[in-house]
C-alpha cells in the first residue's frame, strides 16, 4: 500500500453491492462497504520532530520514532438509483482513528534555551456523517449536479472536532458541453461552514470562518483520448484559510491534461 521507514503498511476493503430494476427504466442499487489501513498522514511530519536554540532562525530535524501510524477503519453504506437522464444517491459512512494526531509545542528548559516542534499521537477519534449527491442530464450540453456532506467528529483526548472538517459542505455545479460532450465549461460553487485547525505551535484548537468559492473548468478533447482542462478555482478572489498555517489563498489557475488509453 504505501512504503514508509516500517516498510510496507497493509491495507484492506470488503463490500457487496445488490441491484435491482424498478419501475420502466429505473435501476436500484444497494451497497456496504468496509475498509482498513495503517498510514502516516503526513509522511514528513511523522518522520521528523524540529528544534532550534532560541535566538536562532535554523531549525534541526531529528526522527521522532515514539509516533505510532494511524489505524484507520471505516464503512459505508447507502442506496442509489437511476433513472434515465437522472442519478441520485445516499450514502451514510463512519470511520474511526487509533492514534489520532495534532501537533504541539514543547519547550526544553536548558541552557541555552531549545524550543521544539513536535508531531505527537493524540487519543482515538471517530467520524460519521452522510452525503447525498445527485446528478441530472436536463437536456444534450446542459449536466446539472448537488453534492450536499454532513459530519460530526471528534478527538477524544482533546474533547474537540476533528482538524479541518467543517460540519456541513454544499456543492451545486452545472455543465454545459457540446451534444457529443467535446469540449464544456464545468461551472462548481461549494460553500462549508466554519472549521477547527490546529497550529504547528499550539495544541489548542482554533477556529477557522466559513468560506464560499466559485470555480470554473474549461475542457476541450484537441485529439482522440486527450482532453486538456484550463481551471479557474475562486474566481471571485475570496480570502479563503483551508488551514491555520497556511496563508490565505485567493484565486487560483491551472492547467490540466487528462489522457485515456
Amino acid at each position: 500500500y504505501a512504503v514508509t521507514r516500517q516498510g510496507f503498511f497493509r491495507t484492506a476493503s470488503f463490500g457487496f453491492r445488490h441491484d435491482r430494476r424498478s419501475s420502466g427504466d429505473g435501476k436500484l442499487g444497494e451497497f456496504l462497504r468496509a475498509g482498513f489501513t495503517r498510514r502516516f498522514p503526513s509522511l514528513l511530519d511523522r518522520y521528523y520532530e524540529f528544534s532550534m536554540v532560541q535566538g536562532s532562525t535554523t531549525l534541526r530535524a531529528y526522527p521522532n520514532p515514539s509516533l505510532e501510524p494511524e489505524d484507520v477503519r471505516s464503512v459505508e453504506t447507502g442506496a442509489d438509483f437511476s433513472n434515465g437522464r437522472y442519478k441520485t444517491q445516499l450514502t451514510g459512512f463512519a470511520r474511526s482513528y487509533k492514534h489520532a494526531r495534532y501537533t504541539r509545542t514543547f519547550v526544553v528548559q536548558s541552557s541555552p534555551t531549545i524550543i521544539g516542534y513536535q508531531m505527537t499521537n493524540a487519543g482515538d477519534a471517530w467520524v460519521i456523517g452522510a452525503t447525498h449527491s445527485q446528478d441530472w442530464r436536463a437536456s444534450p450540453i446542459l449536466d446539472l449536479g448537488t453534492r450536499l456532506t454532513y459530519q460530526r467528529s471528534r478527538i477524544d483526548d482533546l474533547k474537540s472536532r476533528f482538524p479541518y472538517s467543517p460540519d456541513w459542505v454544499g456543492i451545486v455545479k452545472a455543465d454545459l458541453h457540446d451534444p457529443a460532450n467535446h469540449s464544456g465549461l464545468e461551472i462548481v460553487n461549494k460553500a462549508a461552514t466554519d472549521l477547527l485547525a490546529y497550529s504547528e505551535t499550539e495544541g489548542n484548537p482554533a477556529r477557522l470562518p466559513p468560506y464560499y468559492y466559485l470555480d470554473l473548468f474549461a475542457r476541450a478533447e484537441v485529439s482522440s483520448g486527450i482532453t486538456l482542462v484550463a481551471g479557474v478555482e475562486n474566481v471571485l478572489d475570496h480570502r479563503i484559510q483551508f488551514r491555520l498555517s497556511d496563508p490565505d489563498e485567493g484565486r487560483v489557475y491551472s492547467l490540466t491534461a487528462n489522457a485515456v488509453f
